[in-house]
């Protein structure tokens, strides 16, 4: 299988990558351009660190966990709400699932928490209503 970058450097990529936003347990996130509609978007990849972990529910595969990241993602592009990225997108290139989806001008909580310092508590629940 072809790295996550490669998959989508090609001529026949529907997206032009810019930069790598982040990274999560199962995720790359990257910016990219898609061409199509000539619109910024957010690229999510499914990119597992490895062999898969041991959970409550069993030993999952690659194969299943990469299955459950389309499914996910499908459900996701039903919802419409202001506090939930659109979907435009999802698919598998050279063997990598994707989802191109909204890409949300702003910061991470991580980084507005480092920002801010200790949020005073009815603040945070403020923060967390919004997010429900």
């Amino acid at each position: 299988m072809t790295s996550i970058l490669d998959a989508f450097s090609d001529h026949s990529s529907p997206l032009q990558l810019q930069e790598e936003l982040g990274a999560g347990a199962t995720v790359k996130v990257v910016a990219a351009l898609q061409v199509s509609m000539q619109r910024k978007v957010a690229v999510k990849v499914f990119a597992p660190p490895g062999p898969a972990k041991e959970s409550k529910f069993g030993r999952a595969s690659e194969a299943v966990a990469r299955q459950r990241f389309v499914t996910v993602s499908q459900a996701i592009g039903h919802v419409q709400h202001p506090n939930v990225a659109a979907v435009f997108d999802v698919g598998t290139l050279n063997g990598h699932a994707y989802r191109i989806q909204e890409l949300i001008d702003g910061h991470t909580l991580d980084r507005f928490i480092s920002e801010a310092g200790k949020l005073e508590p009815r603040r945070a629940a403020r923060m967390a209503a919004g997010l429900a």
